[in-house]
Parts: structure tokens; sequence; C-alpha cells
């Protein structure tokens, strides 16, 4: 998938318009509410991976995904979110999630509330070659109460088989409306903008977490006012 984050002189009504000259076809809006889990000592992330559960109308889904832009994710369904690795029924994430993070608890980082727009583009033969997501999110902290507005994000996914056509609808988007490759994942983005420390960052919350630390006292540093 390519992802895109809007500038400030390009508005989502703005790419609705060009999506729908360029054939797509407009799926009912949905409201999605994502929640990124990692181990007390950002097993995830320090791998450049994201663990998600993922709720909606259609139920919840678990995913491990790439922080880097165009990896495809690998994930199944699930109604909860786990707590461990050992919870999700699917062998492939569980082994690509045992990975990661071993037999750690899986711990709530920071929970997206997020409103979708689909699109999808068909072939003569009625068959869907393209999907295009608009996404308007906030971000909440661990146990916190305020949400703050993430950049809004358009992701453009071809489906298997079909390449050429999202090669080309990227291409119209880039070159036409100037739609930049977002230079973050959205939980990178989260987690700066609510000022959450990681392992990543130079901040003395993330410097005192070591191997002496316990669980409980790495989370409250991290998550720490």
């Amino acid at each position: 998938p390519r992802s895109y984050s809007l500038t400030d002189d390009l508005t989502m009504p703005q790419v609705v318009e060009r999506l729908l000259a360029l054939g797509f076809s407009a799926e009912a809006p949905a409201i999605v509410q994502r929640v990124y889990l990692d181990s007390f000592d950002w097993g995830a992330l320090k791998r450049g991976r994201a663990v998600v559960h993922e709720t909606s109308e259609g139920g919840g889904r678990v995913e491990v995904r790439s922080l880097a832009n165009g990896m495809a994710p690998v994930g199944g369904p699930l109604r909860d979110a786990p707590r461990h690795a050992a919870d999700v029924p699917q062998e492939s994430v569980r082994c690509r999630l045992a990975s990661l993070v071993g037999i750690r608890r899986l711990f709530p980082v920071v929970d997206l509330s997020c409103e979708q727009r689909r699109f999808r583009l068909l072939d003569r033969n009625r068959k869907t070659v393209c999907r295009a997501t608009l996404e308007r999110c906030e971000a909440r902290k661990k146990g916190g109460r305020t949400r703050r507005s993430l950049s809004e994000r358009v992701s453009l996914e071809p489906v298997k088989g079909y390449r050429g056509p999202g090669t080309r609808v990227a291409r119209v988007l880039e070159e036409e409306l100037g739609l930049a490759h977002a230079g973050r994942s959205a939980l990178e983005e989260a987690l700066e903008t609510l000022g959450v420390a990681t392992p990543l960052d130079d901040s003395p919350a993330a410097a005192r977490i070591d191997a002496d630390t316990t669980t409980g006292g790495a989370v409250s540093r991290l998550f720490a006012e």
C-alpha cells in the first residue's frame, strides 16, 4: 500500500473529486477504532513493526504492520485485543507477533478513532483492481482523556495481480494534486503528537528503561503525563 499525508493546501473533498473522476466508486463511510499495542520494552517498535487491533462494524482484527511504506501486513480476525502472542489463533500472525515480543505482555500504547471514506476502482469485468481509503484520525494516550488530531491520510492499495491501475492512479494523484508520501506511519505521528517517550527517542523517560526496570515501572514511566 502507498500512504500519503495531505498538505495544508489540499483538502479531502479535492481528493474525493479526483478519485471519482478517475472512475472510483464510493463505499459507505465507516468509523474505525484502532489500538496500537506493544510490550513494555517496545519489542515491536524497535524492530520497525506496529501491532494494531482494529474494530469496526465488520468486527475485530489484529495485524502486525511494517512502519515502512509499501509492505503488506500480516493479520486475521480477533474480537478482543490480545494480551499475549498466544492469544492470537492464526498461526502466521501468532508466530510473527511472538518473534517481536516473545512471551511478554502486550500493553495499549495509543488508541485512534478514525473516520474512513473508502473507494474502489473496477475494471471492465467489474473486478476490483485498486482500493483507496481516506482517513481523518484523532489519537489519545493510554489512560488519557484528550484527543489530538493527526494529519489526514490517503492510502492506495492495488489488488494482488493488478499493480498497473494502482500505479497509474498514484502517478495522477502525485503529479496533479501534489500528494506526498507520508514520511512516517500513523503510529509514529501519534506517539510524537502525544509526547509518548520511546526507546527511539533521546528523552529522559526512555533512557531510564533498563534491564532492571520492572514491567509496571517501565509502563508507568513511558506513559507519565
